[in-house]
């Protein structure tokens, strides 16, 4: 069911960076740490080249209007990117005794930045990333106590103040109603769920192959127009594209990768480490709810991968 210029996609466009994997099995220890906040300051990469293409938080400045930050367009791997960066910041504020300001700095940039990101995911990864650090890394319970009523009254005043997380939460409880319906969803991401579910249904094995999910998502009435959702390649869920196009043998093989990973996670030395291991991978897989991460963003699940098992010495 496949198509055939899907592997020349797959290969040279989305997956030109996993060119870069050698250098991560041929790093020395010191060179290893250094990649990690490369890693981060990459993010705030991301967020200066937002000021040349669109952000938020500048035509608010200019018009006293709330808009979401234009032209990043996968937005959803933004979030991801960071929502492990602003973990990492937190881990590293906790463990340092010097230097704390310039992390405090960069922390309140990423959580800033949150407020005019496109995308609800990136809202959840926010939320599930404080909440981690908050029950896992605060040992006192009276500090997690004063943390969460901070977080909550902070949280409820920009829900009221700001109509973009206002409307990006009302947007996420209206599609999620739409899940136990059983008429055809407004939603198109709900669509290309139900598609998917219906080639795991027809060949719940071996799957259709690569590049099917387009195929037989084109020849559906209601998806067959020529809008924007036309051209995509994966299902927007990681777990239905790989079970549908690979069937439960593909998806097996991916489930043993995360669990190898997570068991590996647990044996690293240095506790920063395994904590970025364990709750990057987290959220990449949180993130495989509403978009395909490994056909879009494999290059950040190899980097997980590499955290896991080469962050400590040889």
């Amino acid at each position: 069911d496949g198509t055939p210029e899907f592997i020349s996609y797959e290969l040279f466009k989305n997956k030109k960076l996993l060119l870069a994997i050698p250098i991560f099995f041929y790093a020395k220890y010191h060179l290893r740490k250094l990649v990690l906040w490369s890693y981060v300051l990459s993010t705030f990469v991301g967020i200066v080249i937002s000021f040349y293409l669109g952000n938020g938080l500048i035509h608010l400045i200019n018009t006293g209007e709330f808009t979401y930050n234009e032209n990043i367009r996968i937005y959803i791997i933004t979030g991801v990117h960071n929502a492990i960066a602003l973990f990492v910041l937190l881990i590293f504020f906790k463990s340092e005794n010097e230097s704390k300001l310039p992390l405090i700095s960069m922390i309140l940039i990423l959580c800033l930045y949150l407020i005019f990101q496109n995308g609800r995911m990136a809202l959840i990864s926010y939320l599930f990333v404080i909440a981690y650090f908050i029950f896992l890394r605060i040992k006192s319970n009276n500090i997690r106590m004063m943390v969460v009523i901070t977080f909550i009254s902070v949280s409820s005043l920009l829900y009221i103040a700001n109509p973009l997380l206002s409307s990006r939460v009302d947007r996420l409880i209206h599609e999620s109603s739409q899940l136990f319906s059983n008429e055809q969803p407004s939603s198109v991401r709900l669509s290309f769920y139900k598609v998917s579910i219906d080639m795991i249904k027809s060949a719940p094995i071996f799957g259709h192959g690569p590049g099917s999910f387009r195929t037989i998502k084109n020849n559906t009435p209601h998806l067959s127009d020529d809008s924007d959702w036309y051209v995509h390649y994966h299902t927007h869920n990681e777990y239905l594209t790989l079970w549908s196009q690979y069937g439960l043998i593909g998806f097996s093989l991916f489930s043993l990768i995360v669990f190898l990973h997570f068991s590996k996670a647990r044996h690293l030395k240095e506790d920063e480490y395994k904590q970025v291991a364990t709750l990057g991978m987290l959220v990449f897989l949180l993130n495989c709810f509403t978009d395909s991460l490994v056909f879009t963003d494999g290059f950040t699940f190899v980097f997980l991968l590499f955290v896991t098992k080469y962050f400590q010495p040889s």
